[in-house]
């Protein structure tokens, strides 16, 4: 199974929040996938990052905002 984790860490590394999307099966990995990236991307308009900005970095996996770091992290389980 594969797990995409939608973290938001404080500038100093901690832990603010995470949000996990499991995929179970093949057949919904983009659904899953289309939902965990749209989390990243609220999460970093909320930390002021623009839209566009915020859809560029998905590729990096990470994005800094305001005041955290929106990470977006994959995984096999």
């Amino acid at each position: 199974m594969r797990v995409a984790s939608v973290i938001k860490t404080d500038k100093n590394g901690f832990i603010v929040s995470m949000d996990s999307f499991g995929i179970y099966e093949e057949q919904i990995s983009d659904d899953v996938t289309i939902e965990a990236e749209a989390k990243f991307i609220e999460l970093s308009r909320y930390e002021g990052v623009h839209e566009d900005n915020a859809e560029d970095a998905l590729e990096d996996g990470f994005v800094e905002g305001n005041n955290h770091i929106i990470s977006i992290v994959w995984s096999n389980i």
